[in-house]
């Protein structure tokens, strides 16, 4: 596992481990698997950008079900695999066999896998590794397998597992499923039992298990990073909105002109605290919104008019928060999930061209591998906080990366009295856990 920081070059350092393994007669043919845009755009940029991987031939597999089969059986050092044709690479697998079967495996930003259950985390473990049953010799699939990550346990020491088990099966951990994973070393709390807390001794043992298999390289002291500061933006709501939001939080209903929401668990509730700091809430049953104040956004304006037309990047959660951003700021240019390759390339280049004043982002869909500090950003806006650290600093890094002179500002608008203060907070206590696993490993390699 390489973890190492945003802006120190896992993407150049992994294709210098593909030429030397090459060189070397190590293994000829790689799986690299990550997000869709790190695929489209992150990997062939870097082959292109060096000499030294002019002869490294790649393949991305995408298109079509039959132009993706048939991308797999090109004969090219790499195939770029995006992780949502991760279940239909499997099941290709499975009734085709030949093409399938690179020698060595990567898996760029492994926290996306952090999920035991999910179905991409479910498909992978396939691909690396396949049981013995009663017809089927135990098979590992690949002869290396290397996970790159900056965020290795962002949000809980529980999600560290299935990064370490994709490298040697949780061998080095002496456990082979997440079950046993947490018997072992975490017990149920929290709302409900959910969560699984770690154990007195978990981290500590964790990490000694785990940091063989481990190389960290930290921003901080390899690069020249410029200043980060943290610019905190609290906005009042009047009485009466307050009285509303404290109705909600504390009844789980939000009584509204229109008609009456009720959080009937408290997820939704949580989700409702959130829209409503931010200014609105969904109506049931479709996706119209209702604006409940401006506050934000005021705050967002006031924001705008003191860079004086210097860039802005502003992540957003929801969608009406886009919505109600481009009301308020005809100018600003928008991208989410749903933004196509295309148009994203075209966005991008013209915000690093300086093209673009304000840029207001859905903070997963830009979150990873991209570099968007080239069009002279230097502040950062969250009109609303993701609880994922993960999310957050990966977002960050998109900006503060080496090379930008003066200082990075990042500015959190928050609602005071909200969620967003417990959300503000919860972000720094994991990364204190996370800091703690991150510098183990360090002092572990010496």
């Amino acid at each position: 596992a390489l973890w190492m920081d945003p802006g120190l070059g896992k993407t150049s350092v992994s294709l210098t481990l593909i030429r030397l393994a090459k060189m070397l007669g190590l293994a000829d043919s790689f799986l690299v698997v990550s997000t869709p845009r790190i695929i489209s755009q992150t990997w062939p940029e870097e082959v292109a950008k060096w000499d030294q991987f002019k002869e490294l031939t790649y393949t991305v597999i995408e298109g079509t079900p039959k132009k993706r089969l048939q991308r797999v059986q090109e004969e090219t050092d790499i195939h770029l695999l995006s992780v949502d044709n991760l279940n239909w690479y499997y099941k290709e697998r499975e009734e085709y066999g030949s093409g399938f079967y690179p020698e060595a495996l990567i898996v760029d930003e492994t926290s996306k896998f952090r999920n035991w259950t999910s179905k991409r985390t479910k498909a992978l473990r396939k691909i690396i590794y396949q049981k013995q049953t009663k017809t089927l010799p135990e098979i590992h699939h690949f002869k290396y397998v290397i996970g790159l990550t900056g965020t290795p346990a962002a949000n809980s020491l529980e999600h560290l597992f299935p990064q370490v088990w994709m490298l040697d099966r949780g061998e080095s951990l002496g456990v082979s499923n997440i079950s046993q994973y947490r018997n072992k070393w975490f017990y149920r709390g929290g709302y409900q039992g959910h969560n699984w807390i770690p154990k007195s001794h978990a981290q500590e043992e964790i990490q000694r298990l785990s940091a063989p298999l481990c190389f960290r390289l930290d921003g901080e002291e390899e690069l020249d990073l410029p200043e980060f500061l943290v610019n905190d933006i609290y906005v009042e709501l009047e009485e009466k909105e307050m009285k509303a939001y404290r109705k909600l939080h504390r009844d789980m209903i939000l009584e509204l002109e229109e008609s009456p929401i009720v959080a009937k668990n408290a997820g939704s509730k949580y989700n409702l605290c959130r829209q409503y700091a931010n200014g609105f809430t969904y109506l049931e049953g479709d996706n119209n919104f209702l604006p409940i104040h401006l506050e934000k956004l005021r705050a967002l304006s006031d924001l705008v008019g003191e860079l004086q037309g210097k860039p802005l990047l502003v992540f957003y959660q929801y969608k009406a928060d886009a919505q109600q951003i481009v009301n308020y700021f005809p100018q600003a240019t928008t991208v989410d999930g749903s933004t196509s390759s295309a148009e994203f390339t075209s966005i991008l280049e013209d915000w690093n061209e300086g093209k673009i004043p304000l840029l207001a982002c859905q903070c997963q869909a830009v979150s990873h591998g991209l570099n968007m500090q080239k069009g002279g950003c230097r502040d950062i806006c969250w009109f609303g906080l993701t609880n994922d650290l993960d999310v957050y600093l990966q977002a960050n890094k998109r900006v503060h990366r080496q090379g930008v002179s003066g200082s990075v500002r990042c500015h959190r608008i928050l609602t005071r009295g909200t969620v967003d203060e417990a959300i503000a907070k919860s972000l720094e206590n994991k990364d204190s856990a996370q800091r703690s696993l991150l510098d183990y490993v360090k002092e572990y390699q010496g």
